[in-house]
């Protein structure tokens, strides 16, 4: 919900924007129109994962009495837990920009799979909950730089 909301907000300030600089005959229209453009695109974008997610996490929890008896199975699929990571931080980067913070994502790259066997779906929530409770924290961080970083490093499952 913070991204709909967030990506809203840009949206309007943006619209903001274009109506004064339609008013302002000083201002190189075009270019600026296309700058605009590109960020509401990206903002569009991240409000339909938004609500993508939303609508997942109401059938969660429509689903929920029937985890708790063990009636849900998991998904195990063959996946990018990159997508997956990137996908779920995407819905926070509008408010981590409004809020000063940076986000950092490293990979290791010793030449493990990019493909990992598992539920993407419950990775995603794990992300984004994660995401979400470390912007906001470091919202109200008082050291610099303010950011949040996600690692991923695999770790081989050993079976017995």
């Amino acid at each position: 919900l913070n991204g709909i909301v967030n990506n809203t907000d840009i949206l309007q300030t943006n619209l903001r924007k274009r109506r004064a600089m339609a008013v302002d005959d000083t201002t190189d229209l075009r270019a600026a129109i296309q700058e605009q453009d590109e960020v509401d695109q990206e903002a569009i974008d991240a409000i339909v994962v938004c609500a993508g997610y939303q609508k997942k996490l109401a059938k969660d929890v429509l689903l929920l009495s029937r985890l708790e008896s063990g009636g849900v199975e998991s998904n195990q699929v063959p996946f990018d837990p990159v997508k997956i990571i990137l996908s779920a931080a995407q819905m926070y980067i509008a408010d981590m920009t409004n809020n000063g913070i940076s986000f950092r994502f490293h990979r290791s790259e010793d030449g493990h799979p990019v493909h990992v066997q598992g539920d993407p779906d419950q990775l995603y929530i794990i992300i984004l909950n994660l995401v979400s409770n470390a912007v906001k924290f470091t919202k109200t961080a008082t050291r610099e730089p303010k950011q949040v970083e996600v690692t991923l490093k695999y770790e081989p499952v050993h079976s017995e």
